[in-house]
């Protein structure tokens, strides 16, 4: 009995990896008795979906050790060459199917049905496993009359969206084409700030601030471009955070309720959760999906009731 191990990647719609067969060896031993290849349904020139398989190894344990040492390579070769890839690490699962459908694939084929998930996989290598999946996309359908009508409110309206509304309305439909939750929800917060105004801090906050860049700049115990730095980022203090100017902006929502949440508490659980993702904080992956529909309403409120 021999394993081997798989992972699955996705390259962005347009970028490819110029190879006609549906195969491409990637190493293999001296002796050829184990190697690790690309493969993909077609020709690797034409997918943007694809696996890294390699393989055998006497044990499961050396397959899995394996595989997470092939990841690294071949994320390190991917950034030599420029090649984005989405190892699917924060990716919801593709589904699963139920025992009887699975014993009456195997019984058909004869094969073990594996699935088709991003993430390390390792298997048996006899017999060769199927790979498959049970997710569907959803589609939103919205009513030709719903969307007349929204058409006809906006003309009696008083002006469309203005440069500030319309960079937030870009950005909130650019997540909706992301696959990715960490995308969609980043791309969501982003369009939040895009909406914020940060206004100065009080009269004594701003004057203490002055006085803090004045000590800075006449402190020759500090290198010149220390000095400047620090003063930059001194006097960047003198207009609200961002976390202070998207407080004031989610109180403009009223009694609204987000996740059980009014505005301002929700807005600042949706900062949190961007920290720690900007910061290398990993999030849990369940608080980022738990939190997308809301926040995505929350976008929406605000578009709708800033003039």
């Amino acid at each position: 009995m021999t394993f081997h191990f798989r992972m699955r990647f996705t390259l962005p719609i347009d970028h490819r990896i110029e190879h006609l067969g549906a195969e491409l060896t990637l190493w293999s031993s001296q002796d050829e008795s184990c190697r690790v290849w690309l493969k993909a349904d077609g020709p690797i020139k034409d997918a943007t979906e694809l696996a890294v398989y390699g393989g055998p190894y006497e044990e499961e344990s050396g397959a899995e050790s394996a595989g997470r040492e092939w990841r690294g390579r071949i994320e390190r070769a991917f950034v030599v060459i420029g090649l984005p890839a989405d190892f699917g690490d924060r990716r919801r699962s593709t589904g699963s199917f139920g025992p009887t459908l699975r014993t009456a694939i195997t019984q058909q084929t004869g094969r073990p049905l594996v699935m088709n998930d991003y993430g390390l996989i390792t298997f048996n290598s006899s017999p060769w496993p199927l790979f498959g999946s049970s997710t569907a996309d959803a589609t939103i359908g919205k009513p030709g009359p719903k969307v007349t009508d929204a058409i006809s409110s906006a003309v009696a309206g008083a002006s469309g969206l203005d440069q500030k509304q319309s960079l937030a309305y870009s950005l909130f439909s650019t997540a909706e084409f992301q696959h990715s939750p960490d995308a969609r929800f980043l791309l969501y917060t982003t369009a939040i700030e895009a909406l914020s105004s940060r206004g100065p801090r009080s009269d004594v906050a701003r004057q203490h601030i002055e006085q803090l860049i004045e000590r800075t700049k006449h402190n020759r115990a500090l290198a010149p471009r220390e000095r400047e730095s620090i003063c930059s980022s001194l006097s960047g203090l003198q207009v609200e955070s961002i976390s202070q100017a998207g407080r004031k902006l989610a109180s403009s929502l009223g009694q609204r309720k987000y996740m059980g949440q009014d505005p301002v508490t929700f807005f600042t659980h949706c900062y949190k959760l961007r920290s720690k993702l900007t910061h290398g904080s990993n999030p849990p992956l369940a608080d980022i999906q738990e939190t997308l529909p809301a926040i995505r309403r929350f976008v929406l409120d605000l578009l709708a009731v800033i003039r």
